[in-house]
């Protein structure tokens, strides 16, 4: 039914119903066959319509060129080839209706925001926002979903969203978000889900959550990211407060800090994640506790392969994970009641593990890894009440001439927990040799 027929049909409904007539159906609106202006269309819409807008002629300018604002609920705006462009005159498209879909627009020179929003559960989807002087998508409100979009050349943030409540999940899939001066992605809410997206040369972190499943148990989940090329860190989580999160099979690269920065109050997972030369670390931890670390490969990193920087509680898992070829050590840990198991580390230009001593670092278990061709120690142990275990320790040191494991590197007191059944080559697996044994240079 079209929008006109609509309204005869309602003429018709009221003659033979009266007052009583039942509201009409949903209809499809069309700009500019049933209004010529997007304003008109809107103002005629009623909850449940679909308002399909045609391209404008290049006689008419192209462009609609003036700002939209949907206040209305249960409204889809959508279109295949228009483009909406206030040239510098304020926020293209403002949405504060409730349950609104967006598609298909392109979005270009608008000031402040290339769309804005403060209603809940709004869709958008397959749109592309160029080159606005602010951030490309804001959204301050619940459980809103970007997809399929392309967001480039913002002076802000190319998606930013924070929520205010608990109406659902932020849902991030399958973006671009590329070139923007800010980050590619600034989060925060009380469940994330960030999928298959692409964040790529932005002048600050390609993800940076500020907060993220900071009341709900469903931990949210950042997956299947590919993450290269930012000045900042890949992703960066900066909340002691919050937990829990699971990052997992994500492609982050050449990004100018480090890989994953994680500074989240308790029980993140990072997992089967691809890092590699990022200017930094691969993977650093800050102020948390109970962290896995599983399955990941981190390689060719300017600092640590995986770096434990602890003011935190500790008590992380570190298992299974392959670091080499990164510029310093290969696991660097520095806390307490952490657990560091069939992990594989060779290669590096540092040690392989390096339990630092140069703060609280206590009763720390480094058991059956398999430790290789490192530049400097195998295992430096600085640490105190370390339980040394089931190691294979083979041909470190420069020239592969050990110490395949030290025990007071670092200038630091290797005091040995447990030492036992470890397998050198250069004869430290005798615990009185290596509890006297260390480099003469060493890097951390």
């Amino acid at each position: 039914m079209s929008f006109m027929n609509k309204i005869i049909a309602s003429a018709s409904l009221l003659m033979t119903l009266g007052a009583t007539a039942p509201a009409v159906m949903a209809d499809t609106i069309t700009v500019p066959g049933d209004f010529p202006t997007i304003g008109l269309a809107l103002t005629a819409a009623t909850p449940g319509d679909t308002i399909i807008v045609s391209k404008r002629s290049v006689a008419d300018g192209g462009a609609y060129i003036f700002p939209v604002i949907i206040a209305k609920n249960d409204i889809t705006f959508t279109t295949t080839d228009a483009e909406l462009d206030p040239q510098g005159a304020g926020t293209a498209l403002t949405i504060s209706g409730d349950r609104v879909t967006i598609s298909g627009f392109t979005i270009r020179n608008a000031s402040f925001f290339g769309i804005a929003v403060i209603g809940d559960k709004v869709t958008i989807q397959n749109c592309t926002i160029i080159a606005c002087f602010g951030t490309g998508i804001s959204i301050l409100a619940d459980g809103a979903t970007v997809t399929g979009s392309t967001i480039r050349h913002c002076t802000g943030a190319g998606i930013e969203y924070g929520q205010t409540g608990l109406l659902g999940v932020g849902m991030f899939t399958r973006n671009i978000v590329e070139l923007n001066t800010g980050s590619g992605m600034l989060l925060s809410g009380d469940r994330l889900t960030v999928f298959g997206n692409i964040s790529a040369n932005n002048g600050g972190d390609g993800i940076l959550i500020i907060n993220g499943g900071f009341t709900s148990t469903d931990p949210s989940m950042i997956s299947a990211n590919a993450i290269a090329s930012n000045n900042g860190n890949g992703i960066l989580v900066s909340d002691p407060g919050a937990g829990p999160m699971t990052i997992i099979g994500n492609q982050i690269h050449q990004n100018g800090k480090n890989g994953v920065d994680l500074s989240l109050g308790t029980g993140a997972t990072i997992q089967r994640n691809f890092l590699s030369n990022n200017s930094l670390s691969g993977i650093m931890l800050t102020s948390t506790s109970a962290a896995s670390l599983i399955g990941n490969n981190v390689r060719s990193n300017g600092r640590h392969g995986i770096e434990v920087s602890n003011s935190g509680v500790g008590a992380h898992l570190v298992a299974r994970n392959y670091c080499f070829f990164n510029g310093r050590d290969g696991l660097n840990l520095l806390g307490s009641n952490n657990v560091m198991l069939e992990n594989f580390s060779f290669d590096n230009l540092g040690d392989g593990i390096d339990v630092v001593g140069d703060g609280p670092t206590l009763l720390n278990v480094v058991s059956a890894n398999f430790i290789f061709r490192n530049a400097h120690e195998g295992i430096d142990n600085s640490g105190i009440t370390t339980e040394m275990v089931l190691n294979h320790v083979l041909i470190n040191g420069n020239g592969g001439i050990g110490p395949d494991i030290a025990g007071a590197g670092n200038g630091g007191i290797g005091t040995l927990g447990l030492f036992l059944n470890n397998v050198t080559t250069d004869g430290t697996s005798d615990p009185v040799v290596a509890a006297a044994t260390s480099q003469v240079v060493d890097i951390d």
